[in-house]
């Protein structure tokens, strides 16, 4: 009775903690956004959501991100935020080797994002006034052509 108790409690254990990095670490992580000027949008690309800045808004690491900031009278920028691993969450990953969570634990880990950390962090972004922009060399001259 007693051994059947602790296999039961072994196994239950290794069902609830599989998938240590995504119980761990969760499968969000929070990122701190600035902008010169302050008071900029951020929309996050392909999702939608919409801050104003400065933020830390919390963003899915299954995938990677665009930001698109924007402020009236500034040239709009975009902000790759990419996904690569994350060597703290190594140790996460690999506990599910040791309870037994091999294939549900690691796949669960790996398909929520866990095992990865969005770079960089924190965004700081400067918008340029649209004024200070370059020119467009290629426009036409509001001189009359010396050839007329």
């Amino acid at each position: 009775m007693r051994m059947a108790s602790i296999a039961f409690l072994m196994c239950a254990s290794a069902i609830w903690l599989s998938g240590c990095a995504s119980i761990m670490r969760g499968a969000t992580e929070g990122v701190d956004i600035e902008s010169t000027p302050p008071g900029a949008t951020v929309t996050v690309l392909p999702y939608g959501e919409v801050y104003e800045t400065p933020a830390r808004i919390e963003i899915r690491r299954k995938r990677a991100v665009t930001l698109l900031i924007e402020k009236e009278g500034y040239r709009s920028t975009r902000i790759y935020l990419d996904r690569e691993p994350d060597r703290s969450a190594d140790l996460f990953y690999h506990a599910n080797l040791i309870l037994g969570g091999l294939a549900v634990g690691m796949g669960i880990d790996r398909d929520s994002g866990a095992l990865y950390k969005l770079v960089p962090n924190p965004v700081e972004a400067s918008l340029e006034l649209e004024s200070d922009a370059v020119p467009d060399l290629a426009a036409e001259s509001p001189w009359p052509d010396a050839t007329d």
